[in-house]
Formats: C-alpha cells, structure tokens, sequence
C-alpha cells in the first residue's frame, strides 16, 4: 500500500511501511527536500547531466529530470526497499531513460559489498552504523565514486549520503564537473571535518555559491583555473 503527496508540482509516492511521522510531515507539508530541489532548480541548467547519489525516493531525481531529460540523469540509491518507489516516482512525473543503480556509493571499492544500516525512517539510512536508531543491516554493492564519473560523465553530482561526503571529494574530480549540490550532516561531524571537506572542494576550484545554499545544503561551483 502506498501515500500519495503532491508538493512542488510533483506527485510523489511511498510505500506506507517506510513513512514515519516525521517523514510524513515533511512530504504533507511540501517541506522535504525543498532546500535540494531550490537549489537544483537555480543552478541546473539544460544540457548538464546529472548524478544524484543518495537518491531516496527519488524527488531530486523528479526535479533535475525535469531540466535536463532522464537520459541525463544518473540516480544511485543503496536502500533496496526505495528502488519501486523511486522508479514509480519517475514515471509518474513523466521522467524517462534514467539509469537507476541499487548500491551504496563508497570512495574506494575494496569489496564487491558493502553493509548498509537501514531504517524505517527511509531518510536515515546510512553506511555508517548508529546513525540513527532501530537500524538493520544488509550488504549491498559497492560502487566507486570514481567508476560512476567515469561511466556517467555527471556535469553535477547532487550527494545527500548521510556522512559519507566527507570521504567522497578528497580526490580530484573531472573537469567536466562543474557544480556540487551536496547536503552535509553536521549532527555525524565537527567545524574541522566540514572545514576539511571545503578545503578540498576549493584546490579543486570549487567556491561557495551563496545563492541555492541554504542550511546544511550548500552548492558549489567550478572556476576555471587562471
């Protein structure tokens, strides 16, 4: 069985045993996601091509296909529980062609699998364990953050992986990359890690774009170099 929501002009979906209150509220409300989905909205542009890591039930998924067409759009999401809805959310929103991939993004592969915490408040799920409460584990492949730029091509990397994003732009991204909407997560990590993270951002030319950052969601885009 499934709710149905409409907010920010899409119809969105889920299945009820993964719906807490919290998330509830968020969806009725029109609230979940939005700072993403403004940002995407401001700052992705016709042509670009974009990877969403972290993809959950697929509403940033809705918002950059909208702008750039779902041949465009890469969605990885590690919840294998999230894979229906995020595929029906596509298609109910008239997104087609993009490639979705059940995995857990890692910044180095060195196992074929990996343990994956989920919850039942789908949003908290996570590779790292505790991070919320009543989690269950299971394995899922791993996929290197270097292998989907390399297949994929991404003009942007849209990333909400719940920590992990601390480990995943400490090496050199591609030249073709030129924006990151990237949602942090200050409850898991200090001002030193997140001052860390932005230092790496920045000798790869990465600068902080005011407009689109809101909270914990910041963006960033690519100068050219002198």
């Amino acid at each position: 069985m499934k709710q149905s929501f409409q907010f920010g002009g899409m119809n969105i979906a889920v299945q009820s045993a993964h719906l807490t209150p919290p998330i509830i509220k968020a969806l009725s409300s029109g609230q979940y996601e939005n700072a993403e989905r403004a940002a995407i909205e401001r700052h992705v542009r016709a042509g670009d091509r974009v990877l969403d890591l972290g993809g959950g039930i697929g509403c940033t998924g809705v918002v950059a296909g909208r702008i750039v067409g779902g041949d465009n759009l890469m969605i990885v999401e590690a919840n294998d529980d999230l894979m229906d809805d995020i595929s029906d959310n596509l298609a109910a929103n008239g997104i087609k062609g993009a490639q979705l991939i059940q995995a857990a993004v890692v910044a180095q592969k060195s196992t074929p699998n990996i343990s994956f915490f989920k919850t039942k408040g789908f949003w908290a799920g996570s590779l790292l364990s505790g991070n919320a409460a009543k989690t269950k584990r299971i394995e899922v492949s791993a996929y290197a953050f270097s292998d989907a730029l390399k297949m994929f091509k991404p003009t942007v990397v849209v990333c909400d992986t719940e920590g992990l994003e601390t480990e995943l732009f400490k090496r050199n991204l591609p030249s073709y990359v030129r924006l990151i909407i990237m949602e942090l997560h200050p409850n898991l990590y200090g001002q030193d890690t997140i001052k860390s993270l932005f230092d790496c951002l920045s000798d790869m030319w990465f600068s902080y774009i005011p407009y689109g950052s809101r909270g914990p969601v910041v963006c960033f885009g690519r100068k050219k170099r002198p």
